[in-house]
């Protein structure tokens, strides 16, 4: 197992974070991507940025906290 530090953001701010750990970086970006949809995230371990997921077009209208 990996530690992966996963920073969701809004309009560029940080909105949540959490430490997930997890078999591998696909795995990861499967969790990011389900648990903000509407949030870009960015996957981190340790300095280094291995991933940016970006929200679906379809889901861009929504807002945090509706």
């Amino acid at each position: 197992m990996r530690a992966y530090r996963i920073l969701f953001f809004w309009e560029g701010l940080l909105q949540d974070s959490e430490i997930l750990e997890s078999v591998d970086l696909i795995e990861a970006v499967r969790h990011a991507s389900h648990r903000f949809p509407h949030l870009r995230a960015e996957i981190w371990s340790g300095e280094d940025r291995l991933a940016v997921i970006r929200p679906s077009a379809v889901m861009t209208h929504m807002i945090p906290g509706e």
